[in-house]
């Protein structure tokens, strides 16, 4: 992707973005766009009554397949969180090895492969069977995608995985839910699901990777915590979801922690996809937040305001 697209993708991004901020008012958002929106809220009121596959162009004119109500948001805003796309679409570039940790059906993941372009690869892990489906009909469409049905843990091993079904899969986890109502779901059922360190994977694999995008919905301290050869030796940037909710505060000082210990620097990642420094002192509700080891620092600074 070139410099000119990149930047139409991110105007792209800011504006569905204005829409994306009233997403606490179906009717302020029915008013800013009623077409997008009356035709979304159809399509999802028939995707809880019996999910069904759709074929969407993302932004930036990739195909991808998904079900809805499953990949609900990106069909409605185009994008899954604006500032994270918006630094990819600023970080990324040819040759670049991207690892999606928690791909879901696969918009970063898409987004990734043509911001890396030919001679980059994408490694996409994502543990549940029914959304792994549908990630791998899109890494299929692109040459340099590899898809893996595991979850990324500590170690290799089977675990039992909590599925909140195609309305609720991106909170998918291995610790059961129980800090919001939507996961006090009688139908909420338990899968077996394979598990590997990333440690294993990239030294079995021989990978390299340059950056690390971690969205694990509460395992996060555990994967970090078996990374240290990548932490000590290679330093690929990483983000991960931080959140001061009941099930994931814990989490995010235990990640925080380990990042830290390892001399990473934390960043606040802006709507625009540019950075500025944060200690964390203070867990947000909830955000991604970017962490580049001091050797590494040189790759964003021209992204620090």
């Amino acid at each position: 992707m070139n410099t000119e697209n990149r930047e139409l993708l991110k105007r792209k991004v800011l504006a569905r973005n204005k829409l994306y901020e009233l997403q606490g008012s179906r009717y302020k958002r029915l008013l800013k766009d009623p077409l997008r929106t009356l035709k979304y809220y159809i399509m999802q009121t028939v995707g809880y009554l019996q999910p069904y596959k759709v074929t969407y162009t993302t932004l930036w004119g990739s195909k991808m397949n998904f079900y809805l109500p499953e990949g609900g948001m990106v069909y409605y805003y185009g994008f899954w969180e604006a500032n994270l796309t918006n630094f990819f679409i600023n970080f990324l570039k040819e040759g670049d090895v991207f690892f999606d940790v928690g791909a879901h059906v696969g918009y970063y993941s898409i987004l990734a492969s043509d911001l890396v372009g030919e001679n980059g690869k994408v490694y996409s892990f994502e543990p549940t069977p029914r959304t792994f489906a549908s990630l791998t009909e899109n890494a299929n469409r692109k040459h340099n995608i590899n898809a893996y049905n595991n979850a990324i843990l500590n170690e290799e091993t089977t675990i039992d995985f909590f599925d909140y079904g195609p309305k609720y899969s991106a909170f998918n986890t291995f610790k059961k839910r129980t800090g919001k109502e939507i996961f006090f779901k009688e139908d909420v059922s338990t899968i077996s699901v394979k598990t590997i360190s990333l440690d294993a994977f990239c030294k079995s694999n021989s990978v390299t990777p340059t950056f690390i995008k971690i969205d694990a919905e509460g395992s996060e301290h555990l994967i970090l915590g078996a990374m240290s050869f990548l932490l000590d030796t290679i330093h690929p940037l990483i983000t991960i979801e931080v959140s001061n909710e009941q099930d994931l505060h814990d989490n995010s000082i235990k990640s925080i922690t380990i990042l830290k210990q390892k001399n990473y620097q934390c960043f606040k990642i802006l709507l625009d996809g540019t950075l500025e420094e944060n200690t964390l002192e203070v867990i947000p509700k909830y955000d991604n937040f970017l962490f580049v080891h001091p050797t590494k620092r040189y790759l964003i600074k021209n992204l620090i305001s």
